[in-house]
């Protein structure tokens, strides 16, 4: 479609549905990436009904080798970047050639068969052999130790709650946060201190394996930009947003644990968010007043979890995660407060007057699309208190960072998947 239905007068949203009908049984009919089909004169037959000739996945041919040339070596990577960037296999930064020799050292960091059918990688059903994920990794400078991470990833990208197919294709700057616990953290020289989400020789195991889950997205995926990523705006968290746990600096358990997995168990968490924001917060000195901060700050109207729980998106749960900084953990800790604490505190505080947001909601209610226990709010006063999520569920935490009172919070689009990191 030309053009989203975003507040569309009514009588244009008719018009243009009833213009998209011909392109999508145009679509279905016809071979080719045409978006529209060529519009016909008056009085001529309809064009061609040949078939698409449907090719099951698992029956595709050994993909082509390329062969890029160039007068020296600069020249040649020049050409090659050039022709990946081209062709859109690539993100914008310089790619490390994913030839058969890079892939195969690559492979070793696996125990798993080169031709091993991970999944089918939403939005597009491509097929995530492990030598797929393996290039990917090449191009974005991982190193063979990363490999295990990045399939577990992948997994835990593919559990229906965590909605990828609406992450990577929304018209919003979604992106996976990728959250690593464990010993293999360290192992590989993984940041969680200081600038772990940010650039830097401390951070470059981070940095890689974020860039090749974004390159996963858009190769096996087929996450591309303007094709199926309709994103408005974007985001640079888009290239890369990965981190491990600073569970030596966490005072409560590891995330990990809190999900079900065991002490010095290798996990991965994928989490599903749909913006960041730092919250600064030097001179509070109890977990009430810092909390306050944090609930001011995540009663946001712009983010749509505050509203799906009424039950009118798709999931109804689109969860906040706290990214605490040590100083932080450690203060609200220290006063004897647990993870659960801390959640059931930002439920009652992360609050609106319904009278600030009710014209987003009416519309709605009135459609008969939001669930019928919240259906008394048409009549409410303005000055009801309203909550920003359901229930204190919706909150979860992990320690994360360096020195310093400035933590985060990420406003997420679907639920944290985590997944155990195997050989």
């Amino acid at each position: 479609m030309p053009h989203p239905f975003t507040e569309m007068p009514e009588e244009e949203v008719a018009q243009t549905g009833e213009a998209l009908y011909d392109a999508v049984v145009y679509g279905l009919t016809h071979e080719g990436e045409l978006l529209f089909p060529p519009k016909k004169k008056a009085g001529e037959a309809a064009a061609s009904d040949k078939p698409v000739k449907e090719v099951p996945l698992e029956h595709q041919v050994e993909p082509e080798r390329i062969t890029i040339e160039g007068s020296d070596y600069f020249d040649w990577g020049y050409n090659l970047n050039h022709y990946f960037l081209n062709h859109g296999w690539g993100d914008g930064f310089p790619i490390v050639p994913p030839t058969e020799e890079a892939v195969n050292r690559m492979l070793t960091g696996t125990k798993r068969d080169r031709n091993e059918v991970i999944l089918k990688m939403q939005p597009g059903m491509g097929l995530a052999t492990v030598e797929k994920i393996a290039a990917n990794c090449v191009m974005a400078g991982c190193e063979p130790a990363h490999l295990p991470i990045m399939i577990s990833i992948i997994e835990a990208m593919d559990v229906e709650e965590f909605v990828l197919t609406i992450l990577a294709q929304s018209t919003g700057a979604h992106a996976p946060i990728l959250l690593v616990n464990g010993p293999i953290a360290k192992q590989i020289g993984m940041n969680s201190g200081a600038c772990c989400f940010g650039p830097g020789k401390d951070s470059a195991a981070n940095t890689a394996i974020g860039r090749a889950v974004r390159l996963c997205m858009m190769n096996i995926g087929f996450t591309y930009a303007r094709i199926r990523d309709m994103d408005t705006i974007g985001s640079p968290i888009k290239y890369s947003f990965c981190a491990a746990e600073n569970e030596a600096e966490n005072p409560w358990e590891p995330f990990s644990v809190e999900k079900g997995f065991k002490p010095g168990q290798n996990c991965v968490t994928a989490i599903p968010c749909q913006s960041l924001m730092e919250i600064e917060d030097m001179e509070s000195d109890t977990p009430e007043t810092l909390l306050r901060t944090f609930a001011s700050s995540i009663d946001s109207m712009g983010w749509l979890g505050a509203r799906s729980w009424l039950g009118y998106v798709t999931p109804p749960r689109m969860k906040v995660a706290l990214l605490l900084a040590p100083d932080h953990a450690r203060m609200i800790a220290n006063a004897g407060w647990s993870k659960f604490d801390v959640k059931q505190y930002l439920y009652a505080k992360c609050r609106r007057k319904w009278g600030q947001f009710k014209h987003q909601v009416i519309p709605r209610i009135e459609s008969k699309i939001v669930l019928p226990g919240y259906r008394w709010l048409i009549n409410a006063s303005d000055d009801t208190m309203v909550p920003m999520v359901r229930d204190f569920g919706y909150f979860d935490i992990a320690v994360v960072g360096g020195a310093a009172g400035k933590s985060a919070v990420s406003l997420g689009l679907g639920w944290p998947i985590t997944k155990e990191i195997k050989d």
